[in-house]
């Protein structure tokens, strides 16, 4: 779990990736929860953006925009999943999540996230 001090209550964000799929096909998929957002502007952008990858060339990517739903709700589940892509071994889910605290007078700011363990 991180916090990001915010305006009002801080954030905090919990995540984590995994690779998912079967038969072939597979994709990254991040999943976690953002808690204390909502009922005041906390954040000017709140992205997520997850990866398949082999040996950390990247295979596929999305990236998924969270920045409504944390200004306006608490306690909320944030996942998002990378295109499928075709293949058997060796995929690992990997991302970072890009966060712009509101009125903070500085931008952004990627965070490195750990990426789970390659398929073998």
């Amino acid at each position: 779990m991180r916090e990001f001090d915010t305006p009002g209550e801080n954030i905090e964000v919990e995540y984590q990736f995994c690779v998912g799929g079967g038969g072939g096909k597979y994709q990254g998929r991040g999943y976690g929860t953002v808690d204390d957002g909502g009922g005041a502007r906390k954040v000017d952008a709140f992205i997520v953006e997850t990866r398949l990858e082999r040996g950390d060339v990247v295979i596929t990517s999305k990236r998924c925009d969270f920045t409504k739903a944390v200004n306006s709700r608490d306690g909320i589940n944030i996942d998002c999943a990378s295109p499928y892509a075709l293949g058997r071994t060796h995929y690992a889910g990997d991302g970072r999540i890009y966060i712009d605290i509101d009125n903070d007078g500085r931008s952004g700011t990627w965070y490195d996230l750990p990426g789970s363990i390659p398929l073998p």
